[in-house]
């Protein structure tokens, strides 16, 4: 392992030891090569490594750069798809629900979720019902909360805004939000500290096959130097790009992919304030289901689903994209004449949905279910799925690595351990984020209260190593800029730990700052990345390209809401 330790008990996984970690690379063999640093390629390794195989994950861009971190932040069994009965999709989800909400309390949280109905729908209130108690029956009622019925009168105190015209009650179920991006960073963090190889900012240029072997060319994009990589077998787990990743280690092979892009929307909580998720019904005609998500001071709302079929396309939210939901918004919450002018930030990604064959499915029909296959006796790929369930569909794709190695290669590897391994920041959590975060109040007195809150929800008790080094120097515990909710100690950490090498690492997928506070996100851009090359992780060349990039999606993703095109 290239890492060393910093601190007792923390394994450095920064960005600055990439040398060492390419330089290991030499001469050595790869039980399994995974391509692709999302929640899948991320889960994958972590999963490999605890087998006790040697691992390679290769990232052309940041952790959860692409699907990883634009979902709807929630992890959920899917209550609409048992319209379509796939029970076991629900299952399975309901499961794995239970099980992260265990193995990762600080990034997978219980949150309520209101599904109203209005006279002449369908469903009613009855099949709602009936519904949500067979969605606990599915979960053998290990859920984050109790189902309920609310009349329209309870409506009125639990969420005020919503329209009442016509409202006949709603069905109360409990669902779990998270922070994807987060969740993918600790996979791969834990897959790093059993010894796997993590590198981001590396793209896979071509795969060959040697023999029994697989040749991997591999393009560092940080320092322009190309090299190769050994493996076994190799997984490939692009999301929205399996595609061209496919044609490239299968020459021929057909399309695997429908993908289709989701945006989501944000605003401040005071323009709309709900309490509970609030589940909408799409006025459009087709047969969309989206969301209201509480979100601290904010409020998220998403999802479209339209078809997307170019994956290399910038992936943004258009004003199209921005009117189909603000229309819903105003339909369920007339009151607060929402518009374009409200939003605060947006988000948009893309879904690698398994292509249905021989159908024009509408995209909201098309299955969330994960297709896995191996080809070539060397190649295990995996497209499609749900956030939800990466943990089980990763597992099955290092049991097909797992049973092609045995039979060429005769190797041995322990059974998964996944199902019952925490996710770093959830270790040491034994009595509760709660009671975890009165402790560190009491070991930092100076740290203030807010800060403290929101460095145990984003990193658990990871948090710790964040305030000691405020403790060591103070100056690091101040704000970013006034107003944002981030301190520069946290930069610090990142770089260390967190395998952060822009500015757009850390204000996008660390913190979400980008979203949250999108006027202020230029400028901390310039902040942070000031900071980034006197710690010696970027040059200035690559600082002052990296903000011009980063300026440019700014400032394309603005115009979807009519927002000036400058800083």
């Amino acid at each position: 392992m290239s890492g060393r330790v910093v601190r007792e008990g923390i394994v450095r996984f920064s960005i600055l030891d990439r040398r060492d970690a390419i330089e290991g690379l030499a001469g050595e063999v790869l039980d399994i090569a995974v391509v692709g640093g999302g929640i899948n390629g991320a889960g994958i390794a972590r999963d490999a490594a605890g087998r006790g195989l040697k691992v390679g994950l290769f990232e052309a861009k940041d952790l959860g750069w692409g699907t990883s971190s634009r979902s709807s932040r929630l992890i959920h069994g899917g209550l609409r798809y048992l319209e379509h009965y796939e029970f076991g999709l629900v299952h399975e989800s309901v499961v794995e629900r239970w099980k992260l909400l265990n193995l990762a309390p600080h990034l997978v949280k219980p949150m309520p979720f209101v599904f109203p109905v209005y006279k002449g729908e369908k469903p009613g209130i009855l099949l709602m019902s009936l519904g949500t108690l067979l969605y606990s029956m599915l979960a053998a009622f290990r859920t984050p909360g109790k189902r309920a019925y609310r009349s329209k009168n309870e409506l009125a105190r639990h969420v005020p805004i919503l329209r009442q015209e016509g409202l006949t009650g709603a069905a109360e179920y409990y669902d779990c939000s998270t922070d994807d991006a987060r969740l993918t960073l600790e996979a791969a963090q834990d897959a790093f500290s059993m010894g796997a190889r993590v590198l981001t900012r590396t793209r896979v240029k071509g795969i060959r096959m040697e023999g029994a072997l697989n040749i991997l060319t591999v393009e560092d994009s940080v320092s322009g130097r190309v090299f190769e990589v050994v493996a076994r077998t190799v997984a490939l787990a692009a999301g929205p790009w399996t595609d061209s990743v496919l044609q490239m280690a299968v020459p021929g092979i057909g399309r695997w992919l429908r993908p289709t892009k989701g945006i989501h929307l944000v605003f401040s909580r005071k323009r709309l304030p709900v309490d509970k998720a609030v589940v909408m019904k799409s006025i459009h005609g087709d047969k969309r289901i989206s969301f209201v998500v509480p979100w601290g001071e904010f409020t998220y709302v998403g999802t479209t689903d339209t078809d997307f079929p170019d994956p290399q396309a910038a992936q943004l939210a258009t004003s199209d994209d921005v009117e189909y939901l603000l229309s819903m918004l105003n339909h369920y919450f007339p009151g607060q004449s929402l518009t374009a002018g409200d939003i605060i930030s947006a988000w948009a990604g893309l879904r690698p949905l398994v292509a249905p064959e021989g159908s024009e499915l509408d995209p909201s029909d098309v299955s969330r279910e994960e297709r896995i296959e191996t080809l070539h006796e060397r190649f295990v790929v995996v497209a499609g799925g749900k956030l939800t369930t990466f943990r089980v569909m990763c597992a099955k794709v290092v049991d097909q690595a797992q049973q092609i190695l045995a039979t060429r290669f005769g190797l041995a590897s322990r059974p998964c351990e996944t199902m019952e391994r925490c996710f770093p920041g959830a270790r040491g959590l034994g009595g509760g984020v709660k009671s975890f975060s009165q402790a560190l109040s009491v070991s930092f007195p100076q740290a203030k209260a807010e800060v403290l809150a929101l460095l145990v929800e984003r990193y658990g008790t990871r948090a710790q190593e964040v305030l000691e080094l405020g403790r060591e120097n103070p100056a690091l515990m101040e704000p970013l800029l006034p107003g944002l909710p981030v301190v520069m100690a946290e930069l610090h950490y990142c770089v260390a730990n967190e395998m952060v090498f822009d500015a757009a690492d850390f204000l996008v997928r660390r913190t979400s700052v980008h979203y949250t506070h999108f006027d202020l996100a230029p400028r901390a851009y310039g902040v942070v990345s000031e900071e980034l090359e006197r710690l010696g992780v970027l040059t200035s060349a690559q600082s002052a390209a990296g903000l011009r990039e980063y300026l440019e999606e700014w400032e394309a993703m603005g115009r979807a809401w009519k927002r000036p095109a400058s800083v």
